[in-house]
């Protein structure tokens, strides 16, 4: 009776110890999910703010692409109403000295 006993208490201590095994990898993968977690959340936040940078630069340089298209349409037409003026840097010095205003 006493072997059956052992028997019977080394067969529930097996079965725990088994038990404790399942437990113990149940554990460790809520473990690794939440440190999945812990580093996914650092990493979705850099990919937003980086995304929100890129999407903002792009805007920008849209925008400043289309202001200089206005403004180089704008200093054409202007170009095309003064027609021959002549600019003073590329008059030569004489013509220079005559058109410049004297004090």
């Amino acid at each position: 009776m006493a072997e059956k006993r052992e028997s019977v208490v080394e067969q529930v201590a097996e079965d725990r110890i088994e038990r404790s095994q399942q437990l113990g990898r149940e554990a460790l993968s809520y473990w690794q999910t939440t440190l999945r977690g812990l580093f996914a959340l650092p990493n979705a936040t850099v990919l937003s703010v980086s995304s929100a940078v890129l999407y903002v630069t792009g805007i920008a340089e849209q925008s400043f692409k289309r202001i200089e298209a206005l403004t180089g349409r704008v200093g054409g037409e202007h170009s095309r109403e003064l027609g021959e003026v002549p600019r003073t840097a590329t008059l030569s010095e004489p013509e220079r000295a005559k058109r410049q205003p004297s004090a």
